[in-house]
Parts: C-alpha cells; structure tokens; sequence
C-alpha cells in the first residue's frame, strides 16, 4: 500500500473520519489524537491502558478506522454517482469486516448498516427483502 497522510478533522460523530483518495490523506477526530505526533492516532487503540488514558478509542472508532483504510487499500476514488458511492461504502466495510474475528463482526456490520443508510434510507429494508427476510 502507498503511503498514507494522516491529518486531524474538527467534524464532529462520523463526520471526522474520512478517505480523501486524491491526497491519499485518512482524516482522523481531533479528540483521538496525540497532539505532539498526529500519525499515532492510529496505534492509539494498541497502546497500554495508561498511555491510552487521556484518549478515548470506542468500538465505533476502530470499525471507523478500518473502514476508511479500507477505501485506501481498495484504491477507492471520489465520484458524484450515488451508486458507485454506495458500492464503494459496502466494499469498505466488507474490508473493514476481513479484518475483525468473527464474532465482532455482527456487531460492526450493524453499525455499518446505519452508515450505509445515510447513502440510501431504504437499504436495510433492501437488504432484507433480497434475503427473503421482512422487516416489521
């Protein structure tokens, strides 16, 4: 993989983490990060319990992380078609998934759905309608 920028986003919830594929730069929430060393943002979630004490990584930071160094690692670009934005966010999290054990899987692809929904409000119902599901 190239390299990667690492850079600090002010954007508050899921807006802080984002992919910029021209620049190859993974925007990171300000809250998580080392001042003194912005690239360490990305080991935070490894470091002890007391190095980590001041930062506060959730489950939703690293499922975030692995999304989005998943469109960096699928060489994912910025496009203004919907479809294609939807099917890159699904690819992402597919490659976000591969790289959890498997019994955090369900817990990650939940939360990948309610991002998925900002694309498309009806993809869950979608989703479960081609699993021959029904959503009550």
């Amino acid at each position: 993989m190239e390299k990667i920028t690492i850079e600090t986003s002010t954007a508050g919830g899921r807006r802080g983490w984002r992919w910029i594929p021209a620049s190859r730069t993974l925007l990171v929430p300000a809250r998580l990060v080392l001042q003194e060393n912005p690239a360490l943002a990305v080991v935070l979630p490894f470091l002890s319990a007391e190095q980590r004490e001041r930062y506060s990584w959730s489950k939703t930071d690293i499922y975030c992380l692995l999304h989005e160094l998943g469109h960096a690692a699928l060489g994912h670009v910025e496009t203004s078609d919907t479809r294609q934005q939807l099917a890159q966010e699904e690819e992402a999290w597919e490659y976000a998934m591969s790289c959890l054990r498997s019994h955090e899987r369900e817990e990650m692809w939940v939360y990948a759905l309610t991002c998925l929904e900002t694309y498309d409000p009806k993809y869950v119902s979608r989703q479960f309608e081609e699993e021959g599901r029904r959503i009550s």
